[in-house]
């Protein structure tokens, strides 16, 4: 495996930049430069600053196709060096960021640079983007719209606000008018306790619906002509249909 074009000079690079700033390489990462597999992943616990000799060394590792850096504690500043690295690596296609600390400011560098990429997977997962929210939503919003080689993004428990998601859909449009291929976002677990809120409001709602026909049925029988009935009847049975189904749409969201 020591022939594969770029795994020597790879691991080489990484080596001397480990020693530059007097740091100990990381052994999944040299493994996977060593013998130039397509799947680079980093084992122990990588920090923002081991990030630049492994950045430094997959600039000539065009063996790397998927790049996995999940559950390291990145942070902004790891995500930033990222960033000015994945531009001069036109062959990775897949990058994995699960719970890697970045918030809103780390996402809005990766965003910028993804465009510039050919990058098709991209996950963001269980990261911190309810931090520097504003300008997270707004650089999510400019990838998935300028990023033609994109084709799925996960977001999935990251902390998205409202406001991201309305951003991310309206790039989904912009995105379908330049002709670029489909982009699947995942958003679950982004919204779970505003679902849940919703669902139990709701559910009371229609519950005194239920309450308020009861009570009122035997009156507007009385007092009541017939037309006047069955406007009163159609109303609060709408009203019911209504809250049931948003409690039931809310509930299967959450």
């Amino acid at each position: 495996r020591m022939s594969v074009p770029g795994s020597y000079r790879s691991s080489a690079e990484y080596l001397a930049a480990c020693s530059r700033y007097n740091l100990t390489p990381n052994g999944g990462a040299l493994l996977c430069l060593s013998l130039g597999l397509d799947l680079l992943e980093a084992d122990g616990t990588m920090t923002n600053l081991e990030m630049v000799p492994l950045c430094a060394s997959i600039l000539h590792a065009p063996f790397v196709k998927h790049l996995k850096l999940s559950g390291h504690p990145l942070q902004d500043t790891g995500a930033a060096v990222l960033a000015l690295a994945l531009p001069g690596c036109p062959w990775i296609t897949e990058v994995e960021l699960v719970g890697c600390k970045i918030t809103g400011s780390g996402v809005k560098a990766i965003c910028h640079a993804v465009p510039k990429t050919c990058i098709k997977r991209l996950v963001l997962r269980g990261n911190l983007l309810r931090q520097s929210a504003s300008m997270g939503n707004h650089a999510l919003g400019y990838m998935v719209e300028r990023a033609e080689h994109l084709n799925s993004l996960d977001l999935q428990s990251s902390g998205l606000h409202s406001e991201g998601m309305r951003l991310i859909k309206k790039a989904l449009g912009e995105r379908n008018n330049l002709g670029y291929q489909m982009c699947v976002v995942d958003f679950e677990g982004n919204f779970v306790l505003v679902e849940v809120l919703n669902s139990l409001t709701h559910g009371a709602c229609a519950l005194i619906c239920v309450e308020a026909w009861r009570r009122l049925n035997t009156l507007i029988i009385k007092l009541c002509h017939f037309n006047s009935r069955i406007a009163v009847t159609l109303y609060i049975a709408s009203m019911m249909a209504m809250f049931s189904g948003s409690t039931l749409y809310h509930s299967m969201f959450a």
